[in-house]
């Protein structure tokens, strides 16, 4: 009697999962898996059965006996693939609509009226929807991962540094990330270290990793490699490095650009007016923000307003930084014809050219915040913590206003009669700096 060579209903499965299949092609429907296969596998009532298939690529021989002593038998071998966690998580990230977030997923079994074990994911987005996808029936990942090409998108000196990835199908979403990031080219002093998931979003701009944020100044060298949840992984990456922009240190108001009615003192960060002026004197920063070069291109300062001797109107403002004194004085920003732009204590911020804004007035004790981002050429104020209405809050999406400047942008306060402000730079000296990054160190 000739025997047929057999198939299965599937030759798919899951790495770690029980795997069901019925065979096809049966004769005489006796039956046994040979030596010389995968360990593990049983026939049951002409189905092919493990427990737990324990590689991505099993190998089975059937054989099937002819009737009757010494009639011989047929041997079939077929292959079975499993798929990894990876292989399944990619399915998951696969089945979610651009724009949408995978909030969790889970592997689900189907068994068919054969008896035939199937295999779906559950996937759910950001709004609650669940979707079912079928797995893949790639080939196995293979033994070796091809190393991560980076090519750097930031500016020099740009914190965090920005890079893009390259890589080739040997990499695949669903396998890891390992970050590294030193002070020096050895990568023995360590900066950071983050290992996180490869996500789809990953390949398309530049890669985002929590570990870049917040760099320390100074020489800086960043390398990344592939790894797989079965130990694989590849070279590491060329290494970009960079030295990162400083922050500022020592801020101040600056003597050399002040308004000449203005006294200084405190180490020049209170400026006190003449009781008999009849105008705003004003006084910049020393130190400016520049655009594009990021973490200098923007910053925070507090204002505290001191107990007036004099009733006057002050101001709290970011001057362009080639505006400079006009005679004895410091023309106010954000009016018609000079750069910038300024809060004002009895309520309304002015800006481009004179156009006005509503915003609460402030007075003796308010600390009013400024926080200006050269490179959106966007400024933002707060008074006591509470951000205005008009500008929002920069660290929560908020819109702000035209900082209007052409060159580099300085904080700064203006202030009538002998009405004191002290200006705070640094984080220590601040009240309400929050996530933001102070206009000095």
């Amino acid at each position: 009697m000739a025997l047929d060579t057999l198939t299965l209903t599937t030759n798919f499965g899951v790495q770690g999962r029980p795997f069901r299949a019925k065979i096809d092609g049966l004769t005489t429907g006796v039956i046994e898996p040979a030596a010389g296969g995968s360990p593990g596998f049983s026939v049951v009532n002409g189905n092919l059965m493990h427990e737990a298939l324990l590689d991505e690529l099993s190998t089975v021989i059937l054989r099937e006996y002819a009737p009757g002593v010494g009639q011989g038998y047929h041997d079939t071998t077929i292959e079975i693939t499993a798929a990894t966690f990876e292989q399944v998580a990619a399915a998951a990230v696969g089945a979610i609509e651009d724009g949408r977030t995978v909030i969790g997923w889970r592997l689900a079994d189907i068994t068919r009226f054969d008896g035939t074990l199937d295999y779906v994911v559950l996937v759910e987005n950001d709004l609650g929807s669940t979707v079912a996808v079928s797995l893949p029936t790639d080939e196995p990942v293979p033994d070796e991962i091809s190393a991560p090409v980076l090519s750097q998108t930031s500016t020099t000196g740009a914190n965090p540094i920005a890079f893009t990835i390259a890589v080739d199908d040997t990499v695949a979403v669903g396998m890891y990330w390992h970050l590294q990031v030193a002070a020096d080219s050895g990568f023995s002093t360590s900066l950071r270290d983050e290992t996180r998931i490869i996500g789809s979003d990953d390949f398309n701009g530049d890669a985002a990793f929590d570990s870049l944020t917040n760099m320390a100044d100074g020489p800086t060298y960043v390398r990344l490699r592939v790894e797989r949840d079965d130990g694989v992984m590849s070279d590491w990456s060329n290494v970009i490095n960079d030295t990162l922009a400083s922050i500022p240190a020592n801020v101040t108001f600056d003597p050399t650009t002040k308004s000449q009615y203005l006294t200084l003192s405190n180490g020049n960060l209170t400026m006190v007016g003449n009781s008999s002026l009849n105008a705003a004197a004003g006084a910049k920063s020393t130190a400016a923000k520049v655009s594009g070069a990021n973490p200098n291109d923007r910053g925070y300062a507090e204002f505290l307003m001191g107990a007036t001797a004099t009733a006057g109107e002050r101001f709290v403002a970011a001057y362009d930084s080639a505006t400079v004194t006009s005679g004895t004085n410091l023309p106010l920003p954000g009016g018609s014809g000079v750069a910038g732009i300024r809060y004002r204590s009895t309520g309304g911020i002015i800006h481009s050219n004179g156009t006005s804004v509503s915003a609460p007035a402030f007075t003796d004790g308010d600390v009013i915040g400024i926080y200006v981002n050269r490179t959106t050429d966007k400024a933002f104020f707060s008074k006591n913590g509470v951000w205005v209405t008009a500008t929002g809050d920069p660290s929560s999406g908020g819109a702000g206003l035209p900082l209007g400047v052409t060159n580099d942008a300085q904080a700064g306060a203006a202030t009538f009669r002998n009405n004191p402000i002290t200006a705070a730079f640094k984080p220590a000296d601040q009240t309400y700096l929050g996530t933001l990054q102070a206009w000095g160190s």
